[in-house]
């Protein structure tokens, strides 16, 4: 099982109640990679320069169609949707937390996982720090940072965050119930 990891969304207070971090589980690697070449082939040449899709900066139509297409293969969608309050903890011990519950409500559901990527948004010092959290139950070498850019299976994450994150906080805006019931049978809330 490899588990790609990305967040929507602040803890601080704005943008929204909630801080969603979501787990795209799959087996098949490649899907995510042929998704989104598919996916590609018809775009405007404003996306294909680009080197990674987003879910902000795509229109209602691509998430869809990204959505459905991973929506065909075997896959799980873990996630946390954490209520905002004024941190008493600094924001690196939070996530922490919140990305190893995350973790091992997989491990307990699938058993072995092959690799956890996670989208790199921390300094290289704070990364030995961050892995810690995950070293009571999975090896440290099995813990990965990754640019989004280059990599489909968190660029996949981040358009199931970003649907997630549409759920939770902006649940009036027109395409929030469509990608999530494309979704939907596949999804499971962690806390």
């Amino acid at each position: 099982m490899h588990v790609y990891i990305d967040e929507s969304g602040i803890l601080t207070p704005g943008q929204g109640d909630y801080f969603i971090v979501t787990a795209y589980a799959v087996d098949d690697t490649a899907v995510a990679s042929r998704c989104l070449k598919l996916i590609r082939q018809n775009l405007k040449k404003q996306y294909k320069k680009n080197g990674e899709l987003k879910y902000n900066n795509s229109s209602p139509e691509i998430r869809k169609k990204i959505l459905s297409c991973i929506a065909k293969h075997d896959f799980q969608v873990y996630y946390c949707a954490y209520e905002k309050t004024n941190l008493t903890r600094s924001q690196l011990r939070v996530k922490g937390e919140i990305f190893s519950t995350l973790v091992l409500k997989i491990c307990e559901d699938c058993g072995e996982i092959d690799a956890v990527y996670i989208d790199k948004f921390l300094k290289k010092s704070q990364e030995a720090e961050f892995t810690s959290y995950f070293t009571d139950f999975l090896p440290e070498d099995v813990i990965c940072y990754v640019d989004s850019q280059r990599c489909p299976g968190i660029q996949v994450a981040d358009f199931l965050s970003g649907t997630l994150n549409r759920m939770y906080n902006y649940p009036d805006k027109a395409d929030a119930d469509v990608c999530y019931a494309i979704i939907k049978q596949n999804v499971i809330k962690v806390r």
